[in-house]
């Protein structure tokens, strides 16, 4: 994760980085890419940046109902056992990191767009910054990276139905490891007692 650059060395070697991390690769998206524009622009001067945009009281609605499924105390100990789930949580902790350090707040708030849009103006040139509504669907994007329109229908996900499905999937995961974990704990337990009264005898 980049830290602040100390030294035209650091951001060298942060440059560098990038170009090693996106080796063999033409885009990168969400986060926490996102939040290190400034240093792939710097890595990629020729990249284009397309930030999706929304009405902030709309972004921060469907922002809210996702965090509040996924940003709170239980979840990380209901998944503990859940290798691939569980990593997520540490992903979180240190995005918050990088953006207390490129915001000065984690943008878990109402004003997170704004903060992130005003931060790409500052930080991309004017002739590669491009604005672009998901709603719109494939015509205006393909105009943008000069590509023809998909003969397929614009994909659509995300949606509260999907987010709160996945949620209640991952907590059924998690309880199911849990009774794994003390199922085994209990078979374990009485198998070592059993072992040590039959040693004793």
């Amino acid at each position: 994760m980049p830290k602040p650059h100390k030294s035209h060395a650091d951001r060298k070697r942060i440059e560098y980085l990038l170009a090693v991390l996106m080796d063999g690769y033409v885009a990168t998206m969400d986060c926490p890419a996102a939040c290190i524009t400034e240093e792939l622009m710097a890595t990629f001067p020729d990249a284009v940046v397309i930030a999706t945009t929304r009405d902030p009281k709309s972004w921060w609605k469907s922002m809210e109902y996702v965090h509040k499924l996924t940003a709170n105390l239980y979840m990380p100990l209901l998944l503990v056992f859940v290798p691939r789930v569980r990593k997520y949580f540490y992903w979180l902790r240190a995005f918050r990191q990088l953006a207390h350090w490129r915001y000065g707040s984690d943008v878990f708030d109402q004003d997170g767009i704004v903060i992130h849009e005003n931060y790409l103006r500052k930080v991309v040139p004017p002739e590669k910054l491009f604005w672009y509504e998901v709603k719109s669907g494939w015509d205006p994007l393909c105009k943008i990276l000069n590509v023809p329109v998909p003969d397929v229908p614009f994909p659509h996900n995300n949606s509260k139905t999907e987010a709160q499905k996945t949620h209640d999937e991952l907590v059924w995961a998690g309880c199911f490891a849990w009774m794994v974990v003390l199922v085994g704990t209990v078979v374990g337990v009485t198998l070592l007692m059993k072992f040590k009264t039959w040693v004793v005898q």
